[in-house]
């Protein structure tokens, strides 16, 4: 997929965005909203709104330093963005990861492209995504040959 994209867009355009950016809120929307319509999204419309929320959120924290926020274009226009947390140890924390599904191979791109920008940043080790015990989640997360699993327990 990752070749496919390379291949169809040649004018994909890769960069990390100033958290305090204006316009920021507005591409992040536009994202999220083009995701969230996809016919294909089998989330429902109480997650998608949660997701938003917690989006917003985060996008609203007062220290905001240690957030980092990487956008691909095409022709100009945002498809993707990814929000991750920069933490000490050598560690991020990819809290959103979002991409325009009609882009095939933007996922992947998206990824890569980051791993690079948080490897210039010492990060040696990226928290990525949630499995929740789903095991399609835990499959995909496979694919990316992860190094450990972090011990998930319930707090009650």
């Amino acid at each position: 997929m990752l070749n496919s994209f390379l291949n169809e867009y040649h004018d994909n355009k890769f960069y990390q965005m100033d958290i305090t950016n204006p316009n920021l809120e507005a591409i992040v929307a536009e994202i999220f909203s083009t995701r969230a319509n996809d016919a294909n999204n089998k989330n429902s419309t109480e997650d998608i709104e949660q997701e938003k929320i917690a989006i917003n959120r985060l996008l609203k924290m007062e220290e905001k330093g240690i957030l980092t926020v990487s956008v691909l274009e095409v022709s100009g226009n945002p498809i993707a963005f990814s929000i991750d947390e920069i933490l000490p140890r050598n560690f991020a924390l990819s809290h959103f990861c979002k991409t325009d599904n009609s882009f095939k191979g933007a996922y992947q791109y998206l990824n890569m492209q980051t791993a690079k920008l948080l490897e210039k940043s010492s990060v040696l080790y990226w928290n990525w995504e949630q499995d929740l015990n789903i095991e399609g989640l835990r499959k995909s997360k496979m694919k990316n040959h992860p190094v450990n699993f972090l011990k998930s327990i319930k707090l009650s």
